[in-house]
């Protein structure tokens, strides 16, 4: 007889999440917070419906790892390096600052003072499954915020190796910290030329070689066992499991095949992970935090606000205006899921009791209980508490007044410096337009500016920056960032400035189009469509279908606002014969007044004497004129349909142009 525990444990995590989950889309909740609640009921202290929860936390580590993992897949070694500044300067300024606070609060209420930096390290993590789970889900990842959130958690998993061989010598366990240190140092030397081997000589030759047997299951397999052997070397090095997931994707993701990689490891990604948030729900411990509410619910307001102070004076330091530095503040404010291993380091190694390693627990999950919800509650919070009236000047002094341009009008004004603001403003100067752009990444608007590109720091939905790029004698403003928040807030107070303001704006999105119409956006082009709008043109334009037609249709579709695209799916009336005959094709073209064929018959342009094509069809307005005679005079707007050889076709396409 099998045991069945698992199977049923199982049965019933899933059908509870479906219900929760169900039930909380229906109100507008994050599905996040739907599991959490799931492993409340389900767990030890809840209902207790499971009786396996050792089993169910191993599934939420390989959740934790796999979305590390997927991360550094979609990831790359240039990617890190150009975040080098956010890593290095906003994720140690994060973690010191609080580790200092945090300890001097806690020695000066009667905590030793290794037990105060103990508290320290486990206050300054942020829980990176969450947050990278929210921002993926939201498509917020390519944000300023997302992207600084993401350099401080990659420090952060980073930090916890120190921050566990640190704490046996907090607990008294080691006197010899000249070894200790030694061995970190080892530690992350081995790591950076292990990255280094793997990257430049094994993995890419490794995995093409796989790749070629065009077998799925041994692709799928190698992917897999990459991720293992660097997750088990991490593991013997000491080294977070999170982290050495990380840097397993990030070797892959310098291979041709990571988006293939990434394919695989998505689905598998997005169950582990959801049992990840449920097994975090089932460590709160409801009768603990009754019990103790005063001290618990102190506490927690107290790590939310030395973390979001600390998170702030990071990026305070880093330049980054204040909309974006309230946002990843109340993003990483909570405590993270490394910091349940560190606490058990440190209940193991005498530190810390039983009790307070409860009461860390509690405070712990109550934290990131309520983060998908401030997640979803910060951007309108921002516009609310009108931090643009309070913080007005903030932004314009990162300015010099001296370099405002002078006597702007009927202007461009950009906002956002990357790939898409790039090309603006190179076509831009092409036709000779006066433009001037807006840009939050004060690096880049440093370095731009040196090479004497009209380029200014600021956020573009406040108020004073706009003033600031003169949005009232302004003719145009092209949002090219993909920011859905910051987009809207850019066209609603843009457009509250200068009511004749042209605007375009990028969004990733389709469901965010009308809702930028709606605020007032003269003009929204929505990725996904674009893309599919680039595919098919390419596609028409393979089977010979004119130009001008092809023009016309994109015309259309974008004129109805993609409605084309979205409700009605037209069958071709073109035919491509060359399936049935290889090497020949059908090629269309319409006739114009700058062509010299108007007025002519067919007999006397000799078509098929000099191209040797066949003249199959002519279409006349609406009418298709088959198998016309050889005294059919061919008229203006006329569109001839032939066929015959490809090179011939090309021939005959470069004598019409």
């Amino acid at each position: 007889m099998h045991d069945t525990s698992l199977i049923l444990d199982l049965l019933i995590v899933f059908t509870l999440s479906i219900a929760v989950v169900y039930i909380f889309n229906r109100i507008k909740i994050p599905p996040i917070v739907g599991f959490l609640l799931t492993g409340l009921l389900i767990g030890p202290n809840g209902f207790h419906l499971i009786g396996m929860e050792a089993e169910v936390e191993v599934f939420a580590e390989i959740g934790v790892i796999l979305i590390l993992f997927s991360i550094g897949i979609d990831f790359s070694v240039s990617k890190l390096l150009n975040m080098k500044r956010l890593i290095i300067v906003g994720g140690s300024l994060q973690v010191l600052s609080t580790i200092a606070v945090i300890a001097l609060l806690s020695y000066g209420i009667g905590f030793e003072v290794n037990i105060a930096i103990f508290f320290g390290f486990l206050v300054a993590l942020s829980s990176t499954a969450i947050i990278l789970k929210l921002l993926i889900t939201n498509g917020a990842l390519d944000t300023p915020q997302g992207k600084i959130s993401l350099g401080i958690l990659i420090f952060q998993d980073i930090i916890i190796l120190p921050m566990f061989l640190v704490t046996p010598l907090l607990a008294g366990q080691s006197d010899n910290i000249v070894v200790s240190v030694t061995l970190l140092i080892a530690k992350i030397v081995g790591i950076l030329a292990f990255l280094y081997v793997s990257i430049q000589f094994v993995m890419p030759k490794l995995i093409f070689a796989v790749a070629k047997t065009r077998i799925k299951e041994l692709f799928f397999f190698i992917i897999i066992l990459i991720a293992l052997v660097v997750v088990w070397l991490s593991s013997v090095l000491g080294i977070s499991l999170a982290l050495g997931a990380f840097l397993a994707g990030l070797i892959i993701s310098e291979s041709d095949y990571s988006h293939e990689a990434l394919s695989f490891v998505e689905p598998m990604r997005d169950v582990f992970g959801s049992i990840f948030f449920i097994s975090i729900g089932m460590l709160f411990d409801v009768s603990l935090v009754i019990a103790n509410w005063h001290i618990i619910i102190i506490a927690t307001l107290v790590v939310l606000l030395v973390k979001f102070i600390s998170i702030s004076f990071a990026v305070f330091v880093l330049g980054y205006p204040v909309r974006i530095i309230i946002l990843v503040s109340l993003m990483l404010a909570q405590i993270g899921e490394f910091s349940f291993v560190l606490s058990k380091i440190g209940l193991d190694s005498g530190i810390i009791d039983f009790d307070i390693y409860s009461k860390v627990i509690a405070v712990a999950v109550i934290s990131m209980l309520f983060t998908p919800l401030y997640f979803e509650l910060a951007p309108r919070l921002v516009s609310t508490i009108g931090y643009a009236k309070i913080f007005r000047n903030y932004n314009r002094r990162a300015n010099n007044e001296s370099e405002k341009p002078k006597k702007l009008k009927n202007h461009m004004i950009i906002v956002g410096f990357g790939l898409n603001g790039r090309n603006l403003t190179k076509a831009a100067t092409i036709a000779g337009l006066e433009y001037i752009v807006l840009e939050m990444n004060p690096i880049t608007v440093k370095n731009e500016k040196q090479k004497g590109e009209p380029i200014y720091f600021g956020d573009a939905s406040n108020e004073a920056i706009l003033e600031f790029a003169s949005v009232k004698k302004a003719k145009i403003l092209v949002i090219a960032i993909s920011d859905p928040t910051s987009t809207r807030a850019i066209i609603a107070q843009a457009k509250n400035i200068n009511p004749d303001l042209y605007i375009i704006a990028r969004t990733r999105f389709v469901q965010e189009v009308q809702a930028l119409y709606t605020l007032g956006a003269d003009e929204v082009i929505p990725e996904e469509f674009e893309t599919s709008i680039e595919i098919f043109t390419r596609v028409l334009t393979k089977y010979l279908i004119p130009r001008q037609e092809i023009e016309r249709l994109v015309n259309d579709i974008r004129s109805d606002g993609y409605d084309m695209l979205r409700s009605i799916s037209r069958r071709a009336n073109y035919t491509d014969i060359s399936h049935h005959i290889p090497h020949f094709d059908v090629c269309s073209i319409r006739i114009t007044d700058k062509h010299h064929f108007i007025g002519k018959s067919l007999n006397e342009l000799k078509i098929r004497n000099r191209y040797e094509l066949t003249v199959l069809a002519v279409k006349r307005g609406n009418d298709y004129i088959a198998n016309p005679k050889a005294d059919l005079v061919i008229t203006n707007e006329d569109i001839l349909i032939t066929w015959g050889e490809r090179k011939q076709i090309t021939e005959f396409n470069m004598d019409m142009e």
